[in-house]
C-alpha cells in the first residue's frame, strides 16, 4: 500500500537533497566574489534531487563522498521503500551513529514478519506529514485571500503595472500574466527603480521558479535543511536580479538604487506566505551586495563556472558503489567451481597469491546496479574466498553483452576484463584433467604422439618447444622432456617470471652493469623494473625501460647465469641497432643516439613524497628546442615508475609559472613562484610543499596583490618583506623549469635570475640612483605614481568661477524640468570631490566634473554631479540622495 511505501521514497529524496544542500552552502561561501547568478543556479540541483528521485550512475559523483550509498533501480536508498514488511529490515543512512541506533531498535526475524510492528509507525509518520502539507497550503490560501482584498482599489498606472494605498512593499502577483503592485507611497525616481527591478524579475521567470521552491517545500516542510535552502534560493535570485539591474543601468545608479531599496526597510513586511505573489526580502545584505557589486575579473567567471558545472554533475548524479572484496593477505585459498545449465563441470582450488591478486583485480572494478535479482541463466562460475574465519561467496554470470555478479549485498555490473574468472576456470578444469591423465600414464611411458593427443595442439596456456611440452601455472611451468626415441624422460618445474617490480633504470645504472663486462649475469638485473617478452618457456628475453627513450634487452636460460646478450637500443631506432654493453662504449653509442626531443627528459632524482624514498623528476619536452613550442610539463614518478604529480607550463601569460627544488634541514620541497602582473594590478604568490598520496601538501605560502598605476598606494614594508621571503627560499634552490615572461627556462640551473626585484620599477629608471636599496625604489616608485595621479585629479576638479555659475544654472534647470519643480531651496558648491569621486562615471567624464548638494523644502538633500569639455556645456552625468 502506498500509505507505506509513499514516506520513504520522499524521505530518501529529502536525504540525497540535504547532502546536495550541504554542499551548495559551502559553494556560496567559495563563490561570494563571484555574481551571485552561479550560487543561483546551483540551487536547481538542490530542485532535482527534491523532485526526483531518479538520477543515473557516475565515477564523478559527490553524493557518496562520505559514505558509500545503496543504488537501486537508478535511485539512492538510505531507507529501502518495502522497509514495513523486510524480514531484516535495515537502513543505510550517511551518519554511522545514526545508523546503528535506529537498526538497533528495528524489529528482527520473525517477530518482523508475524506482527508487521513497522505498518503503524508508518502510517502515523505518512499522515503527519501530509498533514503538514495541508496546514502550509491552508496558511498560503489565506494569506492569499488576504492580499487580494488589499488590492482593492489599485489604480492601474501603465502595462501591467499598479498603484495599490493599502500595501508597504511591491511585488510581483501572478503566473502566466503576473502583474506588478506598488506602494502609493513611492516617489517617481523610487519607482523607476523598483520597476525595472520587478521588470528583471519578471523576465528572469523568477516567480515561477519561486512559486516552485515553495511548493516543494510544503512536500519537504519536515527537512530544516529544506527551509534554510529555500531561504538561501531567495536571497540569491533577489541579488541576482539587483545585478542584473547594474548591468543593464551601470553601476552608477548604485547609490540611488540602494536608497530606494533602504525606503522600503523600515516596519515593512515581506510577503512570503503565498506562493503566487513575493515582495523584496534582506535589504541590508543586498544593498551591501549593491555597494560591493562591480565587473567580476575574467578569472572569477572562469573558475565560477567550472565550479558550477563540476558541482552541478557532481550533485546530480549518484554514486557508484564498488564492490567490497576481502583484501588478498586474508585469503587463504580460493575456490573457482564451474556449473553449466546447473551441473558442475569441476572446480580448482587457488592458493598462489598472484592469481588471487589477479582475480581480484579483475572484478575490483564491479559496480552495484540493483539490489539482489534473479540472475539470467544458469551457466555461472562460483567463487568462494575462503577467509582466517569464514567464508565469502560470489556468482559470476557472463550474458550477451553484460559480466553480472550475485553477492549477498546486490547485483553487480563488472567490465569485461573480469572474464578473465571464467577464462582461468575453464583452461585449470582442463589443464588439471589433461596433466592427471598424463602423468598417471609417465611410468609406463608414452609416445610424443600419445601425448599430443591427449592435450590436443597446444594453445593459449599450452605451448610446445622442441617436441618438450610446458604447462603454465601461474608463474610456475611444468615442463616434460623426451628423450631422443620420445619417450619421457623426466618432468621438472621452474619459475618463469612475466612482470617485474623494481626501480625504472637509468644510465648510470646501465653504466655501473657494463663494468661487470664477462661476469656479468642475468641475477644482476634484479631489482629492475622489466617485463619478459619471451613466448618460449626455456628462455628469458627480458626488457628494462632506461631513462631519455633507451631500452637493454637481455636474454638468458631459465637456469639463469650468463646473459646471451645485454643490449642498449634506442626506443625510436630498429631492433638490432644497438651493443652489447659487456663489449661495447657506452658513450660513444649514447654520442650517436642522442636522447630523442620527443621522450622525457630527465632532470633529477628528490625525495619529495617523504617516506616513500627518493622520486625521479622528468620533462616532457614537446620538442623543447622547436620555437612553436608553447606547452611543457614536469612529471614526478614514484620508484615503480609510475606518475604521481605533474605541473603543466605554457607561454601564454595565463600559464607562466616556475618552479624550484627547494631544500632546508636535509628535507627537500618543491617550490612554486606565480609573480603575476595584468594591466597594472598584481597577484604574487608562492607556494613551498611536498607530495602525498599524488597530492600537494603545503608547508608554507603566502600572496600579495597591489596595483602598479598608483591607485592605491603600494606597502612598501609589506612588497619588501615578500621580496626578502621568497629571495631567501630561492637561495635555497635550484630552478627545475621556468615559463617565466613566455620564455622556457630548463633546469637544473641557478635560481639567482628569479630573485624578486619587481622588474617593473625599471618603468622609470630616471627616479633612483645607484646605490638605492629595493625600499628606497619601491618608495620613490610609489611618490611619484601617486603624484601623476594626484596631478591628473587636480586637472578635472580646476574650475573657474564662471564655470561655477554655469554649472548651477544646469541644475536649476535640470530640477525645474523634474518632478522637484519648485522645489530646490539651496544649490552649494561641494569643494571636497571625495565625497562625490564615487559617483563618478569614467566612461561619461568629460574635461571638467563639479557636483553639489541641493536641498530641498522638505530639508532633504541630494547630491548632483555634471561634467563638460572645456568649451562645452555641462551634461548631469548623476543624480541621487
Amino acid at each position: 500500500m502506498w500509505v507505506y511505501t509513499l514516506l520513504p521514497i520522499i524521505l530518501n529524496m529529502s536525504l540525497t537533497a540535504s547532502m546536495v544542500i550541504l554542499f551548495v552552502l559551502v559553494a556560496r561561501l567559495l563563490l561570494k566574489k563571484a555574481p551571485k547568478i552561479f550560487s543561483y543556479v546551483l540551487w536547481a540541483v538542490v530542485l532535482f534531487r527534491l523532485v526526483c528521485s531518479v538520477s543515473f550512475s557516475s565515477q564523478f559523483s559527490l553524493t557518496g563522498i562520505f559514505h558509500t550509498h545503496e543504488t537501486i533501480d537508478h535511485r539512492i536508498t538510505y531507507i529501502p521503500k518495502d522497509i514495513v514488511h523486510m524480514e531484516n529490515p535495515k537502513v543505510d543512512l550517511p551518519i554511522s551513529i545514526a545508523n546503528e541506533i535506529i537498526n538497533d531498535a528495528l524489529p528482527q526475524g520473525e517477530e518482523q514478519l508475524v506482527a508487521d510492528p513497522l505498518e503503524a509507525p508508518m502510517a502515523l509518520a505518512t499522515g503527519v506529514w501530509i498533514m503538514g502539507m495541508i496546514a502550509m497550503w491552508v496558511y498560503s490560501g489565506i494569506s492569499l485571500m488576504k492580499l487580494r482584498k488589499n488590492l482593492i482599489g489599485a489604480v492601474h498606472m501603465r502595462e501591467n503595472i499598479y498603484l495599490v494605498d493599502h500595501i508597504e512593499t511591491p511585488f510581483v502577483y501572478g503566473v502566466i500574466r503576473p502583474k506588478i503592485f506598488l506602494p502609493s507611497s513611492l516617489t517617481e525616481k523610487e519607482q523607476e527603480y523598483i520597476i525595472l527591478h520587478e521588470k528583471t524579475h519578471i523576465r528572469g521567470l523568477d516567480h515561477i521558479f519561486k512559486m516552485i521552491g515553495f511548493l516543494v517545500l510544503t512536500v519537504h516542510w519536515f527537512n530544516p535543511l529544506v527551509w534554510v535552502a529555500f531561504v538561501c534560493f531567495v536571497k540569491d535570485m533577489e541579488m541576482t536580479c539587483d545585478e542584473k539591474v547594474l548591468r543593464i543601468t551601470g553601476v552608477s545608479i548604485k547609490r540611488a538604487y540602494s536608497t530606494s531599496l533602504l525606503s522600503l526597510a523600515t516596519g515593512r513586511r515581506i510577503i512570503n506566505g503565498s506562493p503566487l505573489a513575493f515582495g523584496e526580502g534582506d535589504i541590508k545584505g543586498r544593498i551591501k551586495n549593491i555597494m560591493n557589486f562591480k565587473k567580476p575579473r575574467i578569472w572569477i567567471i572562469g573558475v565560477s563556472v567550472i565550479l558550477v558545472v563540476v558541482l552541478s554533475i557532481g550533485l546530480a548524479t549518484n554514486g557508484l558503489k564498488k564492490i567490497e572484496l576481502p583484501q588478498a593477505d586474508s585469503i587463504l585459498s580460493m575456490e573457482l567451481e564451474q556449473v553449466v545449465d546447473g551441473e558442475s563441470k569441476g572446480s580448482v582450488v587457488i592458493t598462489d597469491q598472484v592469481e588471487i591478486n589477479d582475480i581480484l583485480y579483475a572484478i575490483s572494478d564491479a559496480v552495484q546496479i540493483s539490489a539482489k535479482t534473479e540472475m539470467p541463466n544458469d551457466d555461472y562460475v562460483m567463487v568462494r574466498f575462503n577467509l582466517t574465519n569464514e567464508q565469502r561467496t560470489l556468482y559470476f554470470y557472463k550474458t550477451d553483452d553484460n559480466y553480472l555478479m550475485d553477492v549477498d549485498t546486490g547485483t553487480y555490473r563488472a567490465k569485461g576484463k573480469a572474464n578473465y574468472i571464467n577464462a582461468v576456470c575453464s583452461a585449470r578444469i582442463q589443464d588439471n584433467a589433461q596433466v592427471n591423465e598424463l602423468l598417471n600414464r609417465i611410468n609406463i611411458g608414452m609416445h610424443i604422439n600419445e601425448v599430443h593427443e591427449i592435450l590436443g595442439q597446444p594453445h593459449g596456456g599450452l605451448s610446445g618447444l622442441k617436441g618438450d611440452i610446458y604447462i603454465m601455472n601461474g608463474q610456475t611451468v611444468t615442463g616434460i622432456y623426451y628423450d631422443s626415441d620420445n619417450r619421457v624422460e623426466r618432468i621438472g618445474s621452474f619459475d618463469r617470471p612475466g612482470f617485474l617490480e623494481g626501480n625504472p633504470m637509468t644510465i648510470d645504472d646501465v653504466k655501473q652493469l657494463a663494468k661487470k663486462g664477462d661476469n656479468l649475469v642475468f641475477e644482476d638485473f634484479k631489482g629492475f623494473k622489466g617485463a619478459n617478452v619471451s613466448s618460449s618457456f626455456d628462455i628469458y628475453i627480458m626488457v628494462y625501460s632506461v631513462e631519455e627513450g633507451y631500452r637493454l634487452i637481455v636474454q638468458a636460460g631459465v637456469e639463469g647465469g650468463k646473459p646471451r646478450c645485454a643490449d642498449l637500443e634506442s626506443i625510436w631506432r630498429g631492433s638490432g641497432t644497438g651493443i652489447d654493453i659487456r663489449y661495447d662504449d657506452i658513450d660513444e653509442f649514447l654520442e650517436s643516439n642522442p636522447p630523442s626531443t620527443n621522450s622525457k627528459r630527465f632532470l633529477t632524482k628528490a625525495d619529495v613524497e617523504p617516506g616513500t624514498g627518493q622520486e625521479s623528476l622528468y620533462l616532457e619536452k614537446f620538442q623543447e628546442e622547436a620555437p612553436s613550442t608553447t606547452r611543457v610539463v614536469l612529471l614526478v614518478l614514484n620508484q615503480k615508475g609510475d606518475e604521481i604529480w605533474k605541473q603543466d607550463f605554457f607561454k601564454a601569460h595565463a600559464g607562466w609559472s616556475s618552479l624550484f627544488l627547494y631544500e632546508t634541514d636535509g628535507q627537500q620541497y618543491l617550490l612554486r613562484y606565480n609573480p603575476y602582473i595584468s594591466q597594472g594590478y598584481a597577484s604574487y604568490t608562492y607556494s613551498v610543499f611536498t607530495l602525498q598520496n599524488g597530492k600537494e601538501k603545503v608547508f608554507q605560502s603566502k600572496t600579495i596583490d597591489f596595483d602598479i598605476l598608483g591607485l592605491t598606494p603600494l606597502d612598501v614594508t609589506e612588497m619588501t618583506a615578500f621580496a626578502d621571503e621568497i629571495n631567501d627560499l630561492l637561495s635555497k634552490s635550484v630552478l627545475l623549469f621556468s615559463s617565466e615572461g613566455g620564455e622556457f627556462t630548463f633546469g637544473l640551473s641557478s635560481s639567482e635570475k628569479f630573485y624578486e626585484r619587481y622588474s617593473w620599477l625599471d618603468t622609470y629608471p630616471k627616479l633612483y640612483s645607484d646605490n638605492d636599496s629595493l625600499t628606497d625604489r619601491l618608495r620613490k616608485y610609489r611618490d611619484h605614481v601617486l603624484e601623476i595621479q594626484k596631478l591628473e585629479k587636480e586637472e578635472l576638479y580646476e574650475l573657474t568661477e564662471e564655470e561655477i555659475e554655469q554649472a548651477k544654472d544646469t541644475v536649476m534647470k535640470y530640477y525645474e524640468s523634474s518632478v522637484f519643480k519648485d522645489r530646490v531651496k539651496d544649490v552649494a558648491y561641494i569643494t571636497d570631490v571625495t565625497i562625490y569621486q564615487s559617483s563618478v562615471i569614467p566612461n561619461k567624464v568629460k574635461d571638467k566634473v563639479i557636483a553639489f548638494y541641493v536641498t530641498m523644502d522638505d530639508r532633504a538633500k541630494r547630491v548632483i554631479v555634471l561634467t563638460k569639455e572645456t568649451k562645452g556645456e555641462w551634461q548631469v552625468i548623476n543624480e541621487g540622495v
